[in-house]
């Protein structure tokens, strides 16, 4: 940080990197103070075992620690793709995300808002008679859904308003799937596109992976002839041991015939 100094912070991994730092720490904080909690509930209860004793807040701290060991695990498998980086298509997989940085922030404000006109027209028109448009955040959420295919109930808006919620309907799948959903893949197509072309003038021929690749075999392949060259010795001295202990034999019995 004291060299990059203003550069440190345009870096989103050093951000994982101190929410990794801070979770992990939290997690080790939470897990003593559980323990410790636990430790004098029991030693009240086995003081007076008649008396009402709470394991409410034991299972808050269990809860709470295992969401932010939750987040701690999470954090650290994403930082696994960052050591993948020398992979071919971990960097255009990166590289994507990062040239399509600026179409996506625009076409998020555009799908916000028109997922909030939506949500705005169901909560108005039908929040007083279907109970997934009778708030405005549950007819957020339930737009949402609509668009993975979840919350739709097609009757249920004919039989409130036999024009409005057809035409609500229809309008919405052809807003969100077939012009903003398109939209975002040809955002995404061409990010990639662009992403492999650069990387590709940027290349030196050589992967990293290979780089790794070759250097594995050839040590396999070292390790592989020094085996065979021990074996090899081994055999030869074992040769040379029965050689000598022939000589012997045949020295010993030429002494004794003679």
């Amino acid at each position: 940080m004291r060299q990059l100094k203003s550069k440190y912070f345009k870096d989103i991994w050093n951000y994982i990197e101190w929410a990794f730092i801070s979770f992990t720490i939290t997690t080790i904080v939470l897990f003593f103070f559980k323990s410790e909690y636990t430790r004098r509930l029991v030693e009240k209860v086995q003081a007076n075992p008649y008396a009402r004793m709470s394991f409410d807040y034991v299972a808050l701290w269990t809860d709470t620690e295992s969401v932010f060991l939750a987040l701690v695990i999470f954090l650290a498998t994403t930082k696994f793709l960052r050591i993948l980086k020398f992979n071919k298509h971990i960097s255009i997989v990166t590289k994507s995300m990062a040239i399509s940085k600026g179409p996506l922030l625009s076409y998020s404000v555009c799908f916000v808002v028109a997922l909030l006109g939506f949500a705005t027209f169901g909560n108005i028109t039908f929040g007083s008679s279907a109970y997934m448009f009778s708030t405005f955040p549950r007819s957020i959420v339930n737009s949402f859904e609509m668009i993975l295919g979840k919350g739709t109930n097609y009757d249920e808006l004919e039989s409130i308003n036999r024009f409005l919620g057809p035409f609500f309907f229809f309008t919405y799948f052809l807003v969100t799937t077939l012009i903003l959903m398109n939209f975002f893949v040809a955002i995404l197509n061409d990010s990639f596109t662009d992403a492999r072309e650069i990387l590709e003038a940027e290349s030196t021929g050589e992967n990293m992976s290979d780089f790794i690749e070759e250097y594995a075999k050839d040590k396999l392949k070292e390790i592989s002839d020094e085996l065979r060259a021990m074996i090899g010795g081994r055999e030869t001295n074992n040769a040379a041991s029965d050689d000598k202990r022939k000589k012997n034999k045949n020295w010993e019995r030429d002494f004794f015939l003679y």
